[in-house]
């Protein structure tokens, strides 16, 4: 008789990936600030203000625009950093660290099918995914249940995870694929 205790582990998103949507977000906001630099700072100067106002404006928009680009790079870093994963042998759970009494459950059972997404030449290159879980509804369509984002190794993860699973149609994945 052996005394196996049951496995649970904890998931969140790599470093990798919330590093990844923060260029992508600072690219966003260097594209606003041209806009805004090049584009309609120059019209509004071109109107007759004096230039007290025009002082004004100035300092106000480029406040403005510092604003809208702070509140947008951290609302991104949060949304991605939020969600922990907990995995065992009974289900998933997925909990939000900044609202902690707010959570998921979802038994293997609702599962249908599990794919592993990956950003083309970024996900390869730092070995992180996203693996989707996707579940029928009543009029049996197929619908997501829940997405794991950013998950480092997500092709071990994945492996981990099926283990649990009866009735999922899962992906292909041989052990060459987790060589590569």
């Amino acid at each position: 008789m052996s005394n196996k205790s049951p496995s649970r582990f904890s998931l969140k998103a790599s470093a990798e990936y919330i590093i990844q949507w923060m260029v992508f977000t600072l690219i966003l906001n260097l594209g606003l600030y041209l806009m805004m630099r090049y584009l309609v700072h120059p019209r509004i100067l071109g109107l007759n203000l004096t230039p007290e106002r025009i002082d004004l404006y100035s300092k106000l928009s480029w406040a403005g625009s510092l604003l809208v680009n702070f509140i947008l790079f951290t609302v991104v870093y949060l949304i991605i950093s939020a969600p922990r994963y907990w995995i065992d042998d009974n289900g998933i759970e997925i909990r939000s660290i900044y609202r902690a009494k707010k959570k998921l459950t979802f038994d293997y059972v609702e599962i249908t099918e599990i794919k592993i997404r990956q950003t083309p030449i970024i996900s390869s290159a730092f070995n992180f995914g996203t693996i989707v879980f996707y579940k029928t509804d009543q009029n049996e369509k197929k619908r997501v249940a829940f997405r794991f984002f950013g998950v480092k190794y997500p092709k071990e993860v994945y492996l981990e995870i099926i283990a649990n699973f009866e009735n999922v149609k899962q992906e292909e994945i041989t052990s060459e694929d987790l060589l590569l």
